[in-house]
């Protein structure tokens, strides 16, 4: 096998049957089979540019529009993210919804799971709903339960605005965070505002969500109106963000879209458009969850690839 370097392919012609003609800047060569495994359009500097994709447009295969998938989400409230940037959480629930986060009804907060790969559906509004870990960024949303929600998101904005809501106390009911609340802030009337939220959430977040509420952190709990109260709660429950867009493409973990999947027979990735070429990973219309989940598929393609065209050659110079 002969490996060869720094040559970028720019096009691949299969004028004469069962030859392949593969171009690179500085040179040609010939083959009786190709496997495109030129991946998706994520990080570039990898050398996944896109450019399968064109080569294989440009041999008759048609492209699922490629987006970012498994991508962090940029926000409009920008300055909140920043003041609560680093602050990573477990066990919140996060879910995206078609509209304004403004005009979201904060009882359409599910209490599970929705998306791929989960048997039940959505109703509209709701897009996609996730429970785990996540962080803020200095952009906006990061973490794993939101680049599992990425793709949804991204694809719902081609519709119109989308937000995501965040319950930083998915246990409890809203009726019994009330209790609680209303429970700590009579007990500890004379404590700071702020003392008392430490025992709700992380410190750097404090401030930014009493203020959501138009309260200062060195407020005597005592002071604390019950309609102050109730807005506490509603943050708790569902802490608003507006989607201004993904990270660009060439950022993303994965890249969705590709060559549709209609075109290649799954039993061998082969084309069935062009005897003799095959396909493998990301350069294909496949994406999965975080998790490993990509690089199985591109490992386990690449196999069947490489096996299908083997046989394929060889049955080639049997017939001749």
């Amino acid at each position: 096998m002969r490996v060869v370097f720094d040559a970028q392919v720019t096009a691949i012609h299969c004028a004469r049957h069962p030859f392949f003609t593969v171009k690179t800047p500085r040179h040609k060569y010939l083959s009786s089979g190709v496997i495109l495994a030129a991946g998706g359009s994520s990080w570039p500097a990898t050398g996944s540019a896109g450019d399968g994709c064109k080569i294989a447009a440009k041999m008759g295969h048609t492209i699922i529009n490629l987006r970012p998938a498994l991508v962090p989400l940029m926000v409009r409230e920008q300055r909140l993210a920043q003041s609560m940037q680093g602050v990573s959480l477990r066990n919140v629930r996060a879910a995206a919804f078609q509209g304004r986060a403004e005009e979201i009804d904060a009882t359409f907060m599910p209490r599970e799971d929705y998306g791929r790969g989960e048997t039940k559906k959505t109703k509209p509004p709701l897009i996609e709903s996730r429970f785990g870990e996540m962080l803020f960024t200095h952009f906006g949303l990061g973490g794993p339960i939101i680049l599992l929600m990425s793709l949804s998101v991204v694809d719902a904005l081609q519709n119109g605005p989308v937000s995501v809501l965040i319950d930083l106390k998915p246990v409890l009911s809203a009726k019994q965070l009330t209790t609680r609340l209303q429970r700590d802030l009579n007990t500890h009337g004379k404590k700071k505002v702020a003392g008392i939220m430490k025992e709700y959430l992380p410190a750097k977040m404090i401030d930014p969500v009493i203020a959501l509420a138009g309260i200062q952190g060195d407020t005597p709990a005592h002071q604390v109106a019950a309609t102050q109260r109730s807005k506490i709660v509603e943050t708790l429950k569902a802490l608003r963000f507006n989607i201004k867009s993904p990270l660009p493409l060439a950022r993303a973990i994965v890249t969705a879209g590709g060559v549709s999947l209609g075109e290649i027979d799954p039993r061998t990735m082969a084309s069935q458009k062009v005897p003799g070429l095959f396909f493998c990973g990301e350069v294909m219309d496949i994406d999965a969850d975080t998790g490993g989940y990509n690089l199985q598929a591109a490992f386990s393609t690449g196999y069947v690839a490489g096996q299908s065209a083997a046989e394929f050659i060889n049955s080639l110079d049997v017939n001749r």
